[in-house]
């Protein structure tokens, strides 16, 4: 029988239930700090996708913003692969055909 850390807590700990709870925080607490880490990572590159296509716009060279546009769509599939749960915004990152 293998025990994990937790579980040899609160085997030692003089009040496992004041173990158990403080430990559900500290998960708590990490699953927090996941969901902020996954929603600053998706906000980035939902505007890096974004400046990409806005710079495809201005510039003037029809290969450079082909690149950028391939560049913004691959953005696009990456932040379609994100949990919507853990970022709320997804629904408003969605591409629409024909916006561009």
């Amino acid at each position: 029988m293998t025990l994990g850390p937790e579980e040899i807590l609160l085997l030692v700990s003089r009040d496992p239930e004041k173990t158990a709870a403080r430990l559900a925080a500290v998960r708590e607490r990490r699953r927090g700090d996941a969901r902020r880490k996954v929603t600053t990572d998706a906000d980035r590159l939902l505007g890096s996708s974004n400046a990409r296509f806005r710079r495809a716009e201005r510039t003037t060279d029809s290969a450079e913003a082909s690149r950028l546009r391939l560049e913004a769509e691959g953005r696009l599939e990456d932040l379609a692969a994100i949990d919507s749960d853990a970022w709320q915004r997804a629904g408003a990152a969605v591409r629409r055909p024909g916006w561009l």
